[in-house]
């Protein structure tokens, strides 16, 4: 849980790549076993960035599993 909680702050910081972090956050969430707070932080990163290849392949899992 500490690492959710370390991507956590760096996304309330508002960093330069929001889209990866949200991403970590979301891979974070998942490993931690939270598939719905995973699903809430890949969908942020897909609005920072709808392309976001890592993404999208994170948010087919969440959905799949």
């Amino acid at each position: 849980m500490g690492t959710v909680r370390e991507f956590g702050a760096v996304v309330a910081l508002r960093p330069l790549d929001p889209a990866t972090m949200q991403y970590e956050l979301a891979e974070a969430y998942l490993a931690s076993g939270d598939q719905d707070k995973a699903q809430e932080s890949v969908r942020a990163a897909l609005e920072a960035a709808p392309r976001f290849r890592p993404a999208q392949k994170l948010l087919v899992q969440i959905k799949s599993s």
